[in-house]
């Protein structure tokens, strides 16, 4: 069975392998929404991506929900 290819919700170009690095998932009570690539993203987007990925540790739990807490700097 073939992967799913994944494609940005908005413009709907294919995330391939760097694009995809570059993009960001929108959650809502665990599941993903939607993914949006690096070139739809709104400024406002991308400083609280940036926010969210300096302060939270994202993962995925066993029943597959995504997880994220604050990171601890020891």
């Amino acid at each position: 069975m073939a992967a799913k290819v994944l494609r940005c919700d908005r413009c709907s170009k294919r995330l391939r392998n760097r694009s995809w690095s570059n993009s960001v998932a929108f959650t809502s009570a665990g599941t993903i929404t939607a993914w949006v690539c690096s070139g739809c993203l709104t400024v406002e987007e991308y400083v609280d991506s940036e926010i969210l990925a300096a302060t939270r540790e994202v993962a995925i739990s066993t029943d597959g929900l995504v997880v994220s807490r604050p990171k601890i700097r020891r």
